[in-house]
């Protein structure tokens, strides 16, 4: 029976952390990437047998060698390599021809609209999964607020929000994040899709840490919560200081423009890989929110933790662990709450820090 693990984009600080947990894990895996020669170097730098993992050059700017990411016993593909928007669909498309679950770790949300909307039914005629978009702000919110809908539906309103302070941000996702703000975003407004721009709306939203001043964010529970439940409205939301997020309203309709300028200058000069040191990473913290409300009642939800870069990977060794079960009968493009059990995922973190509450208001 395929049993491995293929983890592609894996010499980048995410990929890196990710093979560590899956080592950590004594999960079989093999490793993949654009460059031979920084494969070797990870190799060697983690005392990889030779005889157990395998190097695996892939480019996903060049779909011919994608194949070979599948030919290894390869049931579950993990994909840290982004910017998604720009490399992603080749990979997924590889993932699906060869049958194989999918995972990766993005945060842009019009590539997770893609997934679900151009490879759902391809991904259930093949009996695989396809769950983008597992990282620490979008698994979480995905967990929480699925735990705070319960009993509550049909629902009026889904929000979630999130805080972080002293989080240093690798080249990765700073380039991510560009490529969010080059897109309008997809919004769900009274039981379906609306365009709306990053930071048109904002609001005051009340944390453990206090309140704080949230706008409207383009993140994956637009497009994954309506597929799961019953809800009119689901809005996003990521805080900054009061200033600069009135400063975001007013420039919002700038945003797309001056982001995708701005995100091929620094695809050009931000070196990959960089990141915090592993002494720095904890000393990052997020908090994360979710409120649900209907007329049953309303519902409100806390995640707190640090290391989001750690956790991200501790996540995934948890996704990857479901997926090689054989308990897992899952198929087509899935949200991390329609994948596997918030409860159980939420309570799995708890070794790493993460903790959280539930409470009716």
């Amino acid at each position: 029976m395929d049993n491995k693990v293929t983890v592609l984009g894996a010499t980048g600080y995410t990929g890196q952390l990710v093979v560590e947990e899956l080592q950590r894990l004594r999960i079989p895996f093999d490793i993949a990437g654009r460059s031979a020669a920084k494969l070797a170097q990870l190799q060697l730098r983690l005392g990889l047998a030779a005889d157990d993992v395998t190097q695996i050059v892939a480019d996903p700017t060049q779909p011919s060698t994608l194949p070979n990411l599948f030919q290894k016993n390869t049931r579950v593909l993990v994909n840290c390599a982004g910017p998604f928007t720009r490399l992603g669909d080749p990979v997924v498309r590889a993932a699906v021809q060869a049958g194989v679950h999918y995972v990766d770790i993005t945060g842009e949300q019009g590539f997770i609209a893609r997934v679900f909307d151009q490879y759902d039914l391809a991904a259930q005629m093949k009996n695989c999964a396809l769950i983008p978009a597992c990282g620490v702000e979008y698994a979480l919110s995905n967990w929480l607020a699925a735990l705070a809908t319960q009993d509550l539906e049909p629902l009026d309103s889904i929000l979630t929000a999130t805080h972080t302070t002293g989080i240093q941000t690798t080249s990765g996702t700073q380039l991510s994040l560009l490529r969010v703000l080059a897109e309008a975003g997809i919004g769900w407004e009274n039981g379906r899709r609306v365009r709306r721009l990053t930071g048109s709306q904002s609001r005051s939203l009340k944390f453990s840490s206090g309140v704080h001043m949230g706008v409207w964010s383009p993140f994956g529970e637009t497009i994954t919560l309506p597929r799961q439940f019953q809800v009119k409205n689901v809005s996003c939301y990521m805080t900054m200081s009061a200033p600069f997020a009135a400063s975001l309203r007013l420039f919002a309709p700038l945003l797309p423009v001056t982001s995708q300028l701005m995100s091929g200058f620094f695809e050009r000069v931000l070196k990959s890989g960089k990141g915090p040191s592993p002494a720095d990473r904890p000393r990052g913290r997020w908090e994360i929110l979710a409120q649900a409300e209907s007329s049953r009642g309303k519902r409100y939800g806390i995640l707190t933790g640090s290391d989001a870069y750690g956790l991200t990977a501790h996540i995934i060794g948890y996704t990857v662990g479901k997926l090689l079960s054989s308990e897992f009968k899952g198929k087509g493009a899935l949200g991390p709450a329609q994948a596997f059990e918030p409860r159980a995922a939420l309570e799995y973190l708890a070794d790493f820090g993460v903790k959280f509450e539930l409470k009716m208001l």
